[in-house]
């Protein structure tokens, strides 16, 4: 598999993470090359793009380190499986345990079991999905990961239909840009709420 779309990706996972962290990080980018390539995003992109630009964000811009690169890398496959059937989901999960370790496994199902949950965010119950996203959550990098996806999607929303935009915007204001408040990062706070 030519992964030499991620270049940037793969430079910055060698500029900071271990050689073995960053083997394991190519082998996550083919193994979801595999499971994604006929998958694409509203715009037409691959699939693997938004992992790969959630990886980069979680690396570069929140500090995460090489499970949780890795487990970005991987999300939108464990999320996808999970919407199949069931010996399909576990022959997979058992595939990612055996190559990239049970924390990285736990990491893409929380991240899942996020993803699956149904916000429709009001006022009133904000706060609840919030207190439902972290209870998701045992492992405190699984909020980070999901702060770094819903920051890319939240860059890339101009590529939804205009209600689907309206519909995240408002997600992303009530439930995400709080949690990226509590958590200490204003930056991505601000760039949520913008």
């Amino acid at each position: 598999m030519d992964l030499t779309r991620y270049d940037k990706l793969r430079s910055a996972i060698r500029r900071t993470l271990s050689p073995d962290e960053a083997a394991a990080a190519d082998r996550a980018l083919e193994y979801a090359a595999e499971h994604t390539a006929s998958q694409v995003r509203h715009d037409g992109s691959p699939m693997l793009d938004h992992a790969a630009e959630v990886a980069r964000i979680g690396l570069e811009e929140i500090g995460l380190g090489g499970d949780s690169v890795v487990a970005a890398i991987l999300h939108d496959v464990v999320r996808t499986a999970s919407r199949q059937d069931e010996e399909t989901f576990l022959r997979l999960t058992d595939e990612i345990r055996d190559r990239f370790g049970k924390e990285v496994l736990g990491m893409t199902v929380s991240l899942s079991h996020i993803s699956d949950i149904r916000l429709k965010a009001s006022r009133e119950q904000a706060e609840n999905f919030r207190e439902l996203i972290v209870s998701y959550s045992e492992d405190p990098r699984v909020i980070l990961i999901k702060l770094a996806d819903r920051l890319h999607n939240a860059r890339t929303f101009q590529f939804l239909p205009e209600r689907k935009q309206r519909d995240k915007a408002l997600e992303t204001m009530e439930i995400y840009a709080p949690i990226a408040h509590r958590l200490g990062m204003s930056r991505i706070k601000w760039e949520l709420e913008d």
